[in-house]
């Protein structure tokens, strides 16, 4: 087979454009936040326990991919619960989730770049690495552990979460702000923050005209998050053109 035509094949599986088995998230615009975080959170640890379980056992590469949105899932849905859990009370969580991302950025990357007879073996490694085991036990561990409160007629709506960062003036800002660095692996954290919460804009409102926007611009952002894992970087001027398409697409 043609290296360039594997390398596309490959690539279009790793961008999340084959059909997907994971649930949908239980998450819904009117959920008050108290409501949906249990719910939230152990969706997105599941998802992610499954994704590892695949990638590393079965050898699936796009499973891999597919665990680093997971991560991000989490360790974003924390960063907006301010106001329904105490940061204090999830520390241990975060700690774990930051060994966990960065290992399985590792992970991703090796899926991306590794022909077959390397990535089965790579695979044998990570089921002895002893460092993503204990991480995933941590966080597991850290999740249950939490104070889940009660849920209150004034605490606020996911819808208002999600409105908060994802209104697409203010994304497209984000993405010229990260572009601007001119340091493509900076970028990739604001691309699969910004992948993210455009599948949580997708699933929780499944009436509005955010569904069509979300999905033309989830392509966009995992066609750009595989040309990172596959190491070829863009220089400056190609930035301020993704960029620039990037505001257009989601703003048109």
């Amino acid at each position: 087979m043609d290296q360039r035509y594997y390398k596309a094949e490959r690539g279009y599986r790793l961008a999340d454009l084959a059909p997907q088995w994971q649930a949908k998230l239980p998450v819904y615009c009117d959920q008050r936040m108290a409501e949906a975080l249990p719910l939230w959170l152990n969706a997105e640890m599941n998802a992610l326990q499954r994704t590892l379980e695949q990638a590393i056992w079965a050898e699936e590469r796009e499973a891999a991919v597919a665990a680093i949105q997971h991560v991000q899932g989490l360790r974003q849905v924390l960063s907006w619960s301010g106001r329904t859990l105490k940061r204090s009370a999830t520390k241990e969580l975060r700690t774990a989730l930051e060994t966990l991302r960065l290992a399985i950025w590792e992970l991703a990357k090796n899926a991306a770049q590794l022909e077959d007879s390397s990535w089965s073996a790579e695979c044998a490694k990570w089921q002895q690495n002893s460092t993503l085991a204990s991480a995933l036990l941590n966080a597991s561990r850290a999740l249950y552990e939490l104070p889940w409160p009660e849920v209150e007629e004034a605490s606020s709506h996911v819808g208002r979460a999600l409105l908060r960062h994802w209104l697409p003036d203010d994304l497209a800002r984000r993405f010229e702000q990260a572009s601007a660095i001119n340091n493509w692996p900076d970028l990739h954290e604001a691309i699969v923050q910004m992948l993210v919460i455009t599948r949580y804009a997708q699933a929780a409102d499944r009436k509005s005209g955010w569904i069509k926007t979300a999905v033309a611009t989830r392509l966009v952002l995992t066609g750009m998050l595989e040309c990172y894992l596959f190491d070829e970087e863009p220089n400056a001027d190609d930035l301020n053109l993704m960029a620039s398409e990037f505001r257009h697409l989601i703003t048109a």
